[in-house]
């Protein structure tokens, strides 16, 4: 099986893939939140 070399997973402990969930769920909010500030019409609520 190969790797995606994009993938979150890298054969790092499952820890470290935890941080970047909870990282990518972060940004996720945190461009809905700046998404909305733009054009609140865009973003349900």
């Amino acid at each position: 099986m190969l790797l995606d070399p994009h993938s979150a997973w890298d054969g790092g402990t499952q820890e470290n893939v935890d941080i970047l969930v909870s990282e990518r769920s972060a940004i996720s909010e945190l461009a809905r939140s700046i998404r909305k500030e733009l054009d609140p019409s865009a973003v349900p609520a």
